[in-house]
């Protein structure tokens, strides 16, 4: 499976919206190339609920263009988000993509919930050097579900060679010529309108609870990543397993005994999947949980705390996973005739060791400055 990072912006805009002129938006833009127009069909699938397109995910099979395939969007930073490709095989959704979203979905069926025609006609943008900045695309959409049919018109501009100040400039330009702003963040959930939000978990105000629903969150984010063996993926949900649990302990009056009970040995199991908890880390993860819950009441002391805090469990898990590539090393040199190049790598994750140890005592006493802790007290 292919992935990539698109960053794009959408504006709404009229059936008579002319693409305005662009040469001159920046110094190096030069102007737009030769349009091109296809005819793209694309059938989403999401559960009976939408729990994908409340968790902002969109995984359709589209047909015409030139990317037709499967594609599952998962969100990223900011206006960027990333794509998950696989080219076209049959009705039915990949196990890939079922294996990306496992996680949100269950056991729960994935169902085709719209359809949506586009008319596209691509323009691109080119600078002075003939390189192509951005691809503007302007939409005619004819949506069909469950609920009726409706048609409108957008504009999209995505990233291709350029960067945030050519989206900006773009935007200038168009935001002049009569585009708005997207009145959602998709055109699936245009589409499907009121019924995302009506289901959605709406964000607690009460801190403890927004924390738990962070880490929730955080937990399903990971998941794909921690099936696949991705190092960072298994770290940061563990990380978040650890937090939710220690939440759960802690301020277990704020929730349903039966639910704190169910809950107690599911996360357990799931820690156990994720490895052994770092024993060098268990006081500072918990301080860092307890401070983390009311940072954002803290004021600019507790966010330092906070980034203080994270500081030391970055040394002390580098420190870690140094341990265990070494004890993974010594067992796997035994199994071979040569051992010299294991003994290289040991060598070296020793070395980080060192390093790491020897970083320690500073983000220690980082951590421990009282002007950071005394809105605790």
């Amino acid at each position: 499976m292919e992935t990539a990072t698109e960053t794009e912006r959408k504006y709404d805009v009229s059936p008579d919206f002319a693409l305005p002129e662009l040469a001159g938006a920046l110094p190096d833009l030069a102007g737009t190339g030769e349009s091109e127009t296809h005819d793209l069909d694309a059938t989403y699938y999401d559960t009976e609920d939408l729990r994908l397109a409340r968790k902002r995910r969109t995984l359709r099979r589209r047909t015409g263009g030139t990317d037709a395939g499967w594609h599952l969007k998962t969100p990223g930073d900011g206006s960027s988000r990333t794509e998950h490709r696989l080219p076209l095989d049959g009705d039915d959704v990949p196990g890939e993509m079922r294996d990306e979203v496992r996680a949100i979905i269950r056991d729960r069926e994935l169902r085709p919930v719209a359809r949506l025609r586009t008319r596209r006609v691509e323009t691109p943008l080119c600078a002075e050097d003939g390189r192509v900045l951005a691809l503007i695309a302007q939409d005619q959409v004819v949506a069909d579900t469950d609920a009726g049919s409706q048609q409108w018109q957008e504009v999209e501009v995505e990233l291709v060679d350029g960067d945030a100040k050519v989206l900006k400039a773009v935007e200038r330009r168009l935001l002049k010529a009569g585009a708005a702003p997207a009145s959602g963040p998709s055109k699936l959930a245009r589409a499907l309108g009121d019924r995302v939000a009506a289901g959605a978990t709406p964000v607690s105000e009460d801190p403890v609870l927004r924390y738990v629903q962070e880490q929730r969150d955080a937990i399903q984010a990971y998941d794909p990543g921690a099936r696949r063996g991705d190092p960072d993926s298994v770290h940061k949900m563990r990380v978040a397993t650890r937090r939710l649990r220690s939440t759960l302990k802690t301020f277990k009056r704020s929730f349903p005994e039966d639910s704190v009970e169910f809950l107690k040995p599911e996360l357990k199991w799931l820690a156990g999947q994720l490895g052994e908890v770092r024993d060098g880390q268990v006081l500072e993860h918990k301080l860092l949980d307890a401070v983390e819950v009311f940072a954002p009441n803290g004021g600019k002391p507790a966010k330092q705390l906070v980034s203080r805090l994270t500081d030391l469990q970055d040394v002390l898990g580098h420190h870690q996973d140094s341990t265990v590539a070494r004890e993974i090393l010594r067992e796997l040199s035994r199994e071979v005739d040569d051992a010299f190049p294991y003994g290289i790598l040991y060598a070296r994750q020793e070395q980080v060791g060192r390093d790491t140890v020897g970083n320690l005592p500073g983000v220690i006493a980082a951590s421990r400055e009282s002007q950071l802790r005394n809105w605790l007290t």
